[in-house]
């Protein structure tokens, strides 16, 4: 049986869209934090390697002038199987379930309130209108793990062509757990969000708050 890891609670809040004016290539903020940074990320990639599972909670902020929040469950056990439960905002108490090559390659998924508890669960293609109106992204760049690598990517090419800044490296404390907070800025074209911070756990060196902007 998979063993399921509880980790703190983790925010991504990848609908907070912020506008920056921000000038043509960046610069290092120092060699120290680069390396510093590099060595954060790095930690995090082989500490979720040893990971089978966890879960966290997704927390969506949606800008405007009446913001407002949905929170999600989520659990992911590997190679990919993830679990996803709406617990607040308009679409509460959906359910949906994705597992790799299984179901015919469909997501499950069972709408919230009351009176669907008695219907049957619903197979959909992974890009049924009914899943991307609550998934813009595909449901594969999901969790944790796509997250790393696609910001390793990003960092690693973003300083390769000197179109990245460190804004800030400091410790920080998450759900009273203690962590480094590290936030980025890319000059890089084709990136989906040039300002990203990030909370390494000093005791377990995973993401526990991550912040896309």
């Amino acid at each position: 049986m998979t063993r399921f890891v509880n980790l703190p609670r983790i925010f991504l809040l990848s609908f907070l869209l912020v506008l920056l004016v921000l000038p043509k290539g960046y610069g290092y903020a120092g060699e120290d934090l680069i390396v510093e940074a590099e060595t954060l990320i790095q930690d995090a990639i082989i500490s979720y390697k040893r990971l089978d599972s966890y879960q966290a909670t997704l927390a969506r902020q949606y800008p405007g002038k009446h913001s407002k929040q949905d929170e999600i469950f989520m659990r992911f056990e590997k190679p990919f199987v993830i679990y996803m439960h709406w617990t607040t905002g308009s679409s509460r108490g959906l359910q949906i379930l994705y597992s790799d090559r299984h179901f015919e390659d469909k997501i499950l998924s069972r709408p919230g309130g009351f009176l669907f508890n008695f219907i049957p669960i619903v197979p959909l293609a992974k890009d049924d209108p009914r899943i991307l109106s609550q998934e813009e992204h595909p449901i594969e760049t999901a969790g944790i793990g796509y997250f790393l690598e696609d910001f390793t990517q990003d960092f690693v090419k973003a300083k390769s062509t000197n179109q990245v800044k460190v804004v800030s490296l400091e410790a920080t404390e998450v759900d009273g757990e203690e962590a480094q907070r590290l936030e980025v800025l890319f000059d890089e074209p084709g990136i989906d969000y040039p300002r990203v911070s990030v909370a390494f756990s000093k005791k377990h060196n995973l993401p526990v708050e991550i912040r896309l902007y």
